[in-house]
C-alpha cells in the first residue's frame, strides 16, 4: 500500500522508464534508512515479531538465513517456521518456505542477521532457566560460556537481571576456584606431612 501511494506521487514518466523509477522509489523511500523511514509502521513489526522471544531467536535467524540463501527449507509446522510465516518474512510455495518479496529480502538482508546474532546474548537460555528455577546456583554460567558472556557484555548495555546474573556466576567460579586452590593446597600440605614423617 505504501509502495502504491509513493507510485503515485512520482510525476510523470516516458514510457519504458517505470521500472527504474519504481526500483529508485524502493530504494529512496522504504529501504534506506527504513528504520526511520517505516511509516506507517510495517517492516519494523515484522522485525519486532522475528525477535519477540528472546528464547528461539536464534532458531528463527538461522532458519531465515537458509531461507533467504535459497537453501531448501520444506514446510513444516514447527514453531520457528509458523513464527516466520506469521511475521510475513517468508511465504511457502510448493511446500517450500521462500523470502515473501525482495524489500523484505533487501532489508532484512545476511547483513542484518549478522548484525541481530551479534546484539543477542549468548546466554539467553541460561538466564530463563535461572530466572525461572529461583536463581540456583547449577543454572549460572562457568568456565568458557561465562567467558563468552563476559566479553559480549563489555560491548553491550546490561538490564538489571543480565548484571546480577553475570555477578552471581563470577562469585560463583570465583568460589569454585578458590575451593579448587585451597584443596590442591591442603592436598600438597598433607603429602608435604607426610614425607617429613
Amino acid at each position: 500500500q505504501k509502495l502504491c501511494r509513493l507510485a503515485q506521487e512520482l510525476p510523470f514518466m516516458a514510457a519504458g522508464e517505470e521500472e527504474d523509477a519504481i526500483a529508485h522509489l524502493v530504494q529512496a523511500q522504504i529501504i534506506t534508512n527504513w528504520e526511520v523511514q517505516d511509516n506507517p509502521e510495517h517492516l519494523r513489526t515484522i522485525r519486532d515479531r522475528i525477535m519477540s522471544d528472546e528464547t528461539t531467536e536464534r532458531q528463527r535467524l538461522g532458519l531465515y538465513r537458509q531461507v533467504l540463501l535459497g537453501e531448501a527449507v520444506a514446510a513444516d509446522s514447527s514453531r520457528e517456521q509458523i513464527d516466520l510465516r506469521l511475521s510475513g518474512l517468508v511465504v511457502e510455495h510448493n511446500n517450500r518456505l521462500e523470502p515473501y518479496n525482495s524489500i523484505y529480502a533487501t532489508v532484512f538482508s545476511e547483513a542484518w542477521i549478522e548484525a541481530m546474532f551479534s546484539n543477542l546474548r549468548p546466554y539467553a537460555s541460561e538466564i530463563q532457566t535461572w530466572l525461572q528455577n529461583g536463581q540456583l546456583p547449577q543454572d549460572l554460567l562457568q568456565g568458557d560460556k561465562l567467558a563468552a558472556a563476559l566479553k559480549w557484555a563489555e560491548s553491550h548495555s546490561l538490564s538489571q537481571q543480565d548484571y546480577q546474573y553475570l555477578v552471581a556466576s563470577l562469585k560463583t567460579g570465583v568460589q569454585q576456584e578458590v575451593a579448587r586452590i585451597d584443596a590442591v593446597l591442603t592436598q600438597s600440605d598433607q603429602e608435604l606431612t607426610q614425607k617429613k614423617e
